[in-house]
């Protein structure tokens, strides 16, 4: 589910608008008047574009189905934004999707970063870089500047949870 609120009185919140989404929802992120909704529902994982032009009637644009279950089709854990490229981290690697028409999405590549059963939990982007931090496996820095063939360039192995960067790293 997806909840506007308007907090221009931040005394005084109150909801404009919701749209509700089918299965168990695992990231949202905005793209202009776009939202993007990874989602989960009867064993099979879904992206969800949300037009948000109009706070007080959001309209479904698309629903991508992203897979059942498998090591490649796995859960989508996180989302990253960069202009009209959304990179979906799932439990086992990245996916990377155009989003420059939102009720045609297309995959432009994708990478499974580990199949040891470190499951991928986070990403950031920084250049041609995406960090993908795993559960119990550390850190996979994959090369983004082809996003058709995103390749693995380097890895920390230690456990992380979360990752940040800032402008000297």
């Amino acid at each position: 589910e997806i909840d506007v609120i308007n907090v221009a009185d931040p005394a005084h919140p109150y909801q404009v608008s919701k749209f509700q989404a089918d299965g168990n929802a695992s990231d949202v992120s905005i793209n202009g008047s776009t939202a993007i909704l990874c989602t989960f529902m009867d064993s099979t994982n879904y992206m969800v574009a949300i037009d948000i032009s109009n706070p007080t009637d959001l309209k479904l644009t698309s629903t991508v189905p992203l897979g059942a279950v498998t090591p490649i089709d796995a859960a989508p854990r996180e989302m990253a934004l960069r202009d009209n490229v959304v990179f979906v981290v799932d439990e086992f690697g990245l996916r990377i999707f155009d989003l420059s028409d939102p009720a045609n999405i297309h995959q432009f590549g994708q990478i499974q970063t580990d199949s040891s059963g470190n499951t991928s939990v986070g990403i950031v982007l920084k250049g041609n870089y995406a960090y993908i931090a795993a559960s119990s496996g550390g850190v996979r820095i994959v090369d983004i500047s082809d996003l058709q063939n995103p390749v693995e360039v380097g890895s920390f192995d230690q456990s992380v949870g979360s990752l940040a960067l800032n402008d000297n790293q």
